[in-house]
């Protein structure tokens, strides 16, 4: 180094001296940093203890923030992958008769018409129908499809779906055309195999000619299909119909557009369309149908707000929706989210409440340092570095604990997440700036805490008061998330089992379901017949589907009223009730020896009182369906039954129709009640029947209480991951308390030697430690009680059937947690207690 000083007599001597310094400063920086290093490394191993409490903790919480992160982000990334996707709407209906309102997923084909010639801010827009589910053939392979969807020409115009084989622009332009996904294609065809001009026979009927292959719809969108068929197949149909609400248009805005405008506009136009047939079908004018606070009007939505948005925001019938959509809900996601930053802010709290409990064992350590010279940054330096090793080895650790877990959390939220640490050039980094965020956050206050000792303080032994008062809020705050995580957990649980065993006003029980009935085409008599051949079968029903998105929805009018009511139908026939359990309130059910019944109906409770709230009966009044191809159609009500439920319990019982007649839609709902018998048993009943009468589609069997079960998965899964979540915020939150018991012992050793000569007992030293504890949770409990009965009952508003918190849960979270505390806090207070005070106080 000296030799460089005069190696070179050009350089002047000031230039020779600043690079020395520099050199010899970043050599300092350099050894200040291994120093660091090392010093952090032999604190973590000298205090193992303490070290494993620590990182565990941390791990721990920031193993639930990756967790939930990757959930959060696999459920807001939905539709987003469509270029310009922030300018694609989805048109929904919103419908109010009578004082009723209702929003629905579904419009009618004219608003497709009128977007392409009266909106010029339109670029593209496309219509999309769900027809039925099909019986497919290609050569001598036969395939029953239900995800067969029916799209216009402009399809991908609106949605940039990548075709594989094919022509995008002419792909759906002409009648009989269909374009397939890759995976559709490999079922038919094989791997790799050009299926373009190659033909499909749908029902043995009607042949489509290939146009297409598309990429198979990524998880993350709301829509799937496996076959798109032209809409120019149906030959215009519904065209000039603006009361048939079963298609999706979706509308692409130019740039700059303006929605909200465009809305105003469509408002017009649909009432100058509507108007006219709705007058027709209610014979009123539609300036009187208006007066009378209805209104039927087409708004927009945005399609990344389709998925997680619909229900919350907009108050669109989940059950509008088409049954393939997928469908989630931003309150749970939001609760997921808040529920992984409580725990990481349990572990951080953690994290500075041991730090902060050390403090008066490194005090001298701090005093002597400053005494041989170190500044206050270098020990804020020193600090800071023992928090980012002890977060860096928390990061790795929560890493593996993210690989261990993320099977299990898939399997129970049904999804398909992992965590991409090398198939993505932001994981690492995001990890780093993580370790240095969590570091900054847990190190800074134990950092600037310790580096604020003066040397003459330290070395007489003078402790600072104000430290308690951060340790106490940081240990109440930490319980009382705890606390208020429990009371969720018990509420959630309540809630989902109050749904499984509500009284639904049928008997579920015994019943088997098949929902793939339609498949049977004209053997469905045939099929029910050889069933009551068993012994053990006790009835057969058709009906249409329930349970599920989809049941069908129209317009009524009672006898002498022309305002409307909004009711949900189904198509049953004669064994209908009986099959069900249904009770009858007055009147009869449908009678096969009544020829009459063809134009007859059963009501429900809950239409009758919306068709007469104040009539007595109504037994043989009469009721209008307002179809959609604007033809009233009148029945005779010969029945009222008690009401049951047919959608989920999410929902209140709608008014319900029923008519007696085929039913007409894709699903089709064979419903078996059994006498007695396992379901292993029912279903060898069931299987060799549908056998001989359907080879090329198997039985979709299902036992009716597991349908029932289905319907609440989203409550199932979020019970089970804020069970596991709550357990783990109390095991975090002891594990400190753990470590911050064993330092507040340890300081107090002189004192419990001295009470116990004094004749203090076990029990009296026990106490003198734990009061302070018990009061912090006491504390926890107070914050915790109203905070998890406003964010519960807000969450409760979201079923139409609910439990409601009881006092019980606040009182038995309190317990549990004071319980579990009390034991991890007074396991050392024994230990301390029954310690032999010579040895504490040998050293005085």
């Amino acid at each position: 180094m000296f030799l460089f000083l005069f190696a070179y007599p050009r350089c002047s001597i000031h230039r020779r001296l600043c690079f020395m310094r520099t050199f010899i400063c970043r050599t300092n920086n350099n050894n200040m940093i291994r120093s660091y290093l090392k010093i952090a490394w032999r604190n973590l191993m000298r205090n193992r203890v303490i070290s494993v409490i620590n990182i565990g903790g941390l791990a721990l919480g920031l193993a639930c923030a990756i967790i939930l992160y990757l959930y959060a982000g696999s459920e807001f990334g939905y539709d987003a992958y469509y270029k310009n996707a922030e300018r694609i709407y989805r048109v929904y209906i919103y419908i109010s008769l009578n004082g009723v309102q209702s929003y629905g997923a579904k419009t009618s084909p004219p608003v497709a018409e009128a977007f392409r010639t009266r909106f010029p801010e339109v670029e593209a827009n496309t219509l999309v129908s769900y027809e039925a589910a099909y019986n497919m053939r290609y050569g001598e392979k036969t395939f029953r499809e239900y995800r067969v969807y029916v799209a216009d020409s402009n399809y991908f115009k609106v949605f940039d779906h990548p075709l594989v084989w094919g022509n995008a622009a002419t792909a759906l332009q002409g009648p009989n055309q269909v374009v397939i996904t890759q995976s559709t294609a490999k079922r038919y065809f094989g791997e790799g195999t050009d299926p373009i001009g190659r033909q499909i026979t749908v029902n043995d009927t009607t042949s489509y000619i290939i146009t297409g292959v598309m990429t198979d719809y990524p998880y993350n969108s709301h829509f799937n299909a496996d076959m798109l068929l032209s809409m120019a197949t149906l030959h215009g149909r519904d065209d000039d119909n603006w009361l048939v609400l079963g298609y999706s248009n979706f509308v692409k805005l130019k740039e700059g557009a303006n929605a909200q405008a465009l809305e105003q506009k469509l408002k017009a136009i649909v009432q100058k369309g509507s108007g006219p047939q709705i007058e027709k079908l209610l014979g009123i004018q539609f300036q009187q149908f208006g007066r009378a606070g209805n209104a039927f009007e087409m708004r927009l939505q945005p399609l990344t707000d389709i998925y997680l948005y619909s229900k919350t925001r907009y108050n669109i019938d989940p059950n509008t929706e088409w049954g393939h959509a997928r469908t989630g809900n931003i309150v749970y996601v939001r609760i997921f989210i808040a529920t992984a930053l409580f725990v990481l802010l349990i572990a951080v709290f953690n994290f500075m409440n041991i730090a902060t409990a050390r403090s008066e064992k490194r005090a001298r350590e701090v005093g002597i340092r400053k005494t041989l010279g170190s500044r206050r940054w270098q020990l804020v330096q020193q600090f800071l570095t023992e928090a980012m090793v002890t977060s860096f080895a928390a990061v790795v650790a929560a890493v593996v604990i993210v690989q261990l877990a993320l099977p299990w959390f898939n399997h129970t939220m049904g999804k398909d997440i992992s965590i991409p640490l090398l198939s993505s050039a932001y994981t690492i980094p995001a990890l780093l700036l993580f370790v240095i965020i969590v570091g900054l956050l847990a190190g800074s206050y134990p950092a600037a805490f310790l580096s604020a000792y003066q040397p003459v303080e330290t070395l007489k032994g003078v402790q600072r008061k104000h430290k308690a008062t951060l340790r106490s809020t940081l240990v109440v705050s930490q319980f009382a998330i705890s606390i208020a995580l429990i009371i969720g957990m018990m509420v959630v649980r309540s809630q989902l089992k109050y749904m499984q065993q509500k009284d639904l006003g049928l008997q579920p029980q015994r019943l088997v379901t098949i929902t793939n009935g339609a498949s049977l085409g004209n053997k469905l008599e045939a099929f029910r017949q050889q069933l009551l051949k068993n012994p053990a079968i006790e009835s057969v029903t058709n009906s249409s589907l329930m349970f599920a998105a989809g049941v069908p929805e129209s317009a009524y009018t009672y006898e002498g009223n022309t305002e409307p009511v909004h009711a949900s139908y189904l198509d049953v026939d004669n064994w209908f009730a009986p099959t069900f359990g249904l009770r009858l309130k007055e009147g009869r059910f449908f009678d096969p020896a009544m020829l009459t019944d063809s134009m007859a109906v059963v009501i429900n409770e809950t239409a009758a009182r919306a068709f007469a709230p104040n009539a007595s009966s109504l037994i043989s009044k009469r009721i209008i369906m307002l179809s959609n191809d604007s033809t009233p159609r009148l029945f005779t009500i010969v029945g009222v039954v008690k009401d049951f439920n047919f959608e989920s319990l999410h929902q209140t019982v709608k008014p319900l129709i029923l008519h007696l007649s085929r039913v007409q839609q894709a699903a089709t709902y064979i419903t078996i009640k059994f006498k007695s018998g396992t379901p292993q048993s029912m279903r060898a009943s069931v299987e060799p029947v549908w056998n001989s009468m359907q080879a090329y589609e198997k039985c979709n069997f299902n036992m009716l209480s597991d349908t029932l079960k289905g319907l609440y998965n989203n409550e199932r899964r979020i019970s089970a991951l804020s069970t596991l979540l709550s357990v783990l915020a109390i095991f975090v939150a002891c594990m400190g308390l753990f470590g911050l018991a064993m330092f507040i012992t340890e300081q107090r050793t002189k004192e419990i030697g001295i009470r116990k000569v004094l004749g203090a007992s076990v029990a009296e030293v026990v106490t003198t430690i734990s009061k302070k504890f018990a009061i912090w949770i006491g504390i926890a409990n107070l914050l915790a009680w109203p905070a998890a009965y406003i964010v519960l009952s807000n969450w409760l508003q979201h079923f139409a059937y609910r439990v409601q918190p009881a006092w019980w849960m606040f009182a038995a979270a309190g317990i549990v947690t004071m319980v579990v505390a009390m034991v991890t806090v007074g396991a050392l207070s024994v230990k301390a207690a029954i310690a032999n005070p010579g040895t504490s106080l040998r050293s005085e």
